[in-house]
């Protein structure tokens, strides 16, 4: 199962964005490969032919070791929710955007 696991126990890492284009980043290491894989693999696919078959968009991904993201999900909640508004408005002045 996947409770109690830590990190060094994953033997894959999936990030979708969907949308007009769907695509995902996959960042496969080097122990959860057959054969004598020798480092960390990280590449992109698409979804494409009306969105029945995935295609390699970039064969290489590389990411950098530390990045800001901004994705705050359900903003309508900001109004609701004083804590929320504060996170967000932390990222935005903290250039997270």
């Amino acid at each position: 199962g996947l409770l109690g696991r830590t990190g060094r126990e994953q033997v894959a890492s999936v990030v979708s964005l969907y949308g007009p284009r769907t695509t995902l980043i996959i960042a496969l290491p080097s122990k959860s490969r057959d054969g004598d894989a020798q480092s960390d693999i990280t590449f992109e696919v698409t979804l494409v032919k009306d969105r029945s078959h995935w295609e390699v968009s970039r064969p290489e991904v590389i990411l950098k070791p530390a990045k800001k993201v901004f994705a705050p999900g359900n903003l309508r909640a900001t109004n609701d929710n004083a804590k929320y508004d504060a996170l967000v408005k932390h990222w935005i002045s903290d250039r997270y955007t």
